[in-house]
């Protein structure tokens, strides 16, 4: 739940900061297509088992493959 309400947060920021802005489709992507492949894209990290280990200890968020 956490992400997805940063996630919300982050767009609804990202839309007032571009307010007014002439933003162009790239690639066959609108704007706002980009902006969720690029959300999509951060969780599809990839982590070394040592840094898993200390996250799984130390970090409160689940492992990006369970996201």
């Amino acid at each position: 739940m956490a992400d997805l309400g940063g996630t919300l947060i982050a767009y609804i920021a990202w839309k007032h900061a571009t307010r007014g802005l002439d933003l162009k489709a790239v690639d066959g992507f609108t704007p706002d297509q980009r902006f969720f492949i690029g959300v999509a894209q951060w969780a599809c990290g990839d982590e070394r088992p040592e840094h898993k280990r200390a996250n799984a200890i130390t970090n409160p968020h689940s492992p990006n493959e369970f996201r």
